[in-house]
């Protein structure tokens, strides 16, 4: 997937934002709403120039407000990057990276899928059957032995 085709994808997810604070978010928001998980997207180009957009979730015990997530990765998120990130990412490309732009976060909300629908019928288990047609050859011999008789 093109670079350009995952940044207008975000942008359809969330597209409203960035706040002050660095939030993205869809819909209508609420200064004072509180989350326990974010997810932080951020562009890294390499020495080569080439580009990676990466999602990052981040999570803790309490919730917080934005505020309080935009003060969290401003004391830690360097290091997180320095220490972690980048590492893990030169070790699986083999080339040297940098963190080029972060384009936000985006509070996990709870909400009910709109793109994921269970089939009309229900969801329905594959019957139970014997492993190679088992129960098939035993019948066969079963009836041919029946019928020499």
């Amino acid at each position: 997937m093109k670079l350009k085709s995952k940044l207008d994808n975000i942008r359809k997810m969330y597209p409203k934002g960035p706040t002050v604070y660095g939030e993205i978010y869809a819909g209508k928001r609420d200064d004072k709403k509180r989350f326990k998980r974010v997810t932080l997207y951020t562009l890294f180009v390499s020495d080569e120039n080439t580009h990676l957009l990466r999602p990052h979730v981040f999570e803790t015990q309490g919730t917080r407000n934005a505020k309080m997530w935009a003060a969290w990765f401003a004391a830690k998120l360097q290091d997180i990057h320095e220490q972690a990130v980048l590492p893990g990412i030169g070790v699986r490309t083999n080339k040297s990276w940098a963190v080029k732009q972060i384009l936000g976060w985006a509070a996990h909300v709870k909400h009910k899928s709109n793109s994921a629908r269970m089939d009309r019928k229900g969801h329905k288990t594959k019957s139970q059957r014997v492993k190679n047609g088992q129960a098939n050859i035993r019948r066969r011999y079963r009836n041919g032995k029946r019928k020499a008789k």
